[in-house]
């Protein structure tokens, strides 16, 4: 099961939701209420949990991985690089190939503007339409701070070779060696570079100020398995629904059946079912635990 597949859709109920005079819609919202406050649960499984929250390690994009990499090799689990591109997992959580699960914080710091030179990538040139020049390079060949922006502009590699992909790199170095030494600083029309079997066309789009940024990535292993996962985000975003009123039982019934929705101020029974699913800084609980079920919440 892939981690990052998503959890399946939340069913349709037609029953009619307290608080508010329409019926869902096919989207688990009341037409007549859009604006109102919609609330779900959805049964989950320890694969859901692990798909939903964590992210596989091979998934995170080149630059983050790369930090990321790093940090889990360190004792301190810490590690701090520097980039135009973004070094930030994409989950509050990824899972290694051994099946250890880490929390990752991130922390940006030291911003400075540079400048940067962006170009657009074609992909898939057909090689005869090539100019009779030395124009072509292999990717290999590039300087490796060139290599690392290609890298971390496309995020996979893989994705040179999908349907209809395309995407646009900006090189930007603040040591003036490094940007003497680049294939793409100062900017020109346009390079060809072979890569991974792909011949790509770089066209100059502009010169613009970016900003580059140093990274800490910060790891801490949570879990050795997705069961230990499971148990482990239960307790720090869940919460048991216990001592319900009947009204709230209720809601709750109505939101695991498909979608509770309620229109302008909340019901008291609603407020406070709500107050039991929120923390002390305002997060809604990523899980509910319900009649000895745990369920995924949906709160909006």
């Amino acid at each position: 099961m892939k981690r990052r597949s998503v959890l399946a859709a939340i069913g349709v109920t037609g029953l009619p939701t307290a608080g508010c005079l329409g019926v869902p819609g096919r989207d688990g919202q009341s037409d007549s209420c859009p604006d109102g406050t919609h609330f779900s649960l959805q049964k989950v499984t320890v694969p859901h949990v692990s798909n939903e929250f964590s992210t596989d390690i091979e998934s995170v994009p080149y630059a983050a991985r790369m930090v990321l990499t790093r940090a889990l090799a360190t004792e301190t689990g810490d590690s701090t690089s520097r980039s135009y591109y973004a070094l930030h997992p994409p989950q509050e959580y990824v899972v290694t190939e051994s099946g250890d699960y880490y929390h990752v914080e991130t922390t940006d710091f030291n911003a400075t503007e540079t400048v940067g030179y962006e170009y657009s990538v074609e992909i898939g040139v057909d090689e005869p339409s090539l100019p009779n020049t030395n124009g072509s390079h292999s990717f290999a060949d590039l300087p490796a701070h060139d290599r690392e922006s290609l890298r971390s502009a496309v995020g996979n590699p893989h994705l040179l070779h999908a349907p209809h992909y395309s995407f646009s790199v900006v090189f930007a170095y603040e040591n003036a060696g490094v940007r003497h030494r680049s294939l793409f600083v100062p900017e020109t029309e346009s390079h060809y570079l072979e890569w991974n079997d792909v011949l790509l066309r770089l066209v100059f789009d502009e010169q613009r100020t970016v900003e580059i940024t140093s990274t800490t990535v910060s790891t801490t292993l949570v879990a050795e398995s997705p069961e230990e996962f499971f148990r482990y985000l239960c307790r720090e975003r869940g919460t048991d629904l216990g001592q319900l009123t009947n009204e709230q039982r209720d809601i709750v019934t109505q939101a695991i059946e498909g979608t509770y929705t309620e229109c302008g101020t909340d019901s008291d029974a609603f407020s406070t079912l709500r107050e039991q699913l929120t923390d002390e800084n305002n997060r809604h609980s990523l899980l509910a635990r319900y009649d000895g079920s745990w369920y995924f919440v949906h709160l909006s």
